[in-house]
């Protein structure tokens, strides 16, 4: 089967995002837009339950869970998670956590170049036996393209090279994914993944689209207000 897939998911239960839309949302646009398998990934924490799982099958979606860990400072994707991966918190807890899951769970190096504090960057290097696909990410430009070094450590190291759309913005969800060839299950997908059985569908964004993205996720007077009230409130 070919599925359409995008591994990369946030929405407005995150507690490090302010999103205006829920994960049920989420799976609605998704599966308008012929989606069939997500991966949702809050930040820091496993949020997936049977009730989201469920309805995503409704909406003919496999769910899995994930979380973009922190880990070290630096974020990294763990596909199909459960709540043991909330108390990672180095990368030497990741590789027990690794050896423990095997293949029930993947390891993607998101955005690892980014210009970010928590981007990988020398700690993908550094760690580069861990991880088993590496990201292509849909914040790129034709002329600044981030992925570069990604995709030249990917194919010096037969790495799978992994298109999402890392999506903070609805509008965003079919800018960036890709068509796994695997049955409708999670061990078929993860396999798939794993072993770049895949193709990517990805484009350059434009300036007015980051502009709005950083508006939206970053500056936005409710995004400021919110995070404030989070601050204060510690």
């Amino acid at each position: 089967m070919r599925l359409k897939a995008n591994l990369h998911l946030h929405s407005g239960e995150d507690r490090q995002d302010v999103l205006e839309y829920s994960i049920y949302q989420a799976i609605d646009q998704a599966s308008s837009l012929g989606f069939e398998v997500l991966a949702w990934t809050p930040h820091d924490d496993v949020l997936c339950e049977k009730k989201h799982i469920e309805y995503a099958a409704k909406k003919n979606i496999l769910l899995l869970p994930g979380v973009e860990k922190k880990v070290g400072g630096r974020e990294v994707l763990i596909i199909n998670a459960d709540k043991e991966a909330e108390k990672i918190k180095n990368f030497s807890d990741l590789k027990k956590y690794k050896e423990k899951k095997g293949d029930n769970v993947l390891l993607i190096a998101p955005h690892p170049f980014f210009p970010a504090l928590s981007a990988l960057r020398k700690k993908l290097l550094e760690n580069l036996r861990l991880f088993e696909v590496l990201e292509k990410s849909w914040f790129y430009l034709p002329d600044i393209d981030f992925n570069e070094k990604t995709a030249k450590i990917a194919k010096e190291n037969i790495l799978p090279f992994i298109a999402t759309s890392d999506t903070h913005d609805l509008q965003d969800l079919n800018n960036s994914y890709c068509v796994i060839e695997a049955e409708k299950n999670i061990p078929s997908v993860l396999a798939a993944v794993r072993t770049g059985q895949f193709e990517n569908f990805s484009r350059p964004t434009t300036w007015p689209t980051i502009f709005r993205f950083f508006y939206k996720i970053v500056f936005h007077p409710k995004v400021l207000w919110v995070k404030f009230l989070r601050k204060i409130g510690k």
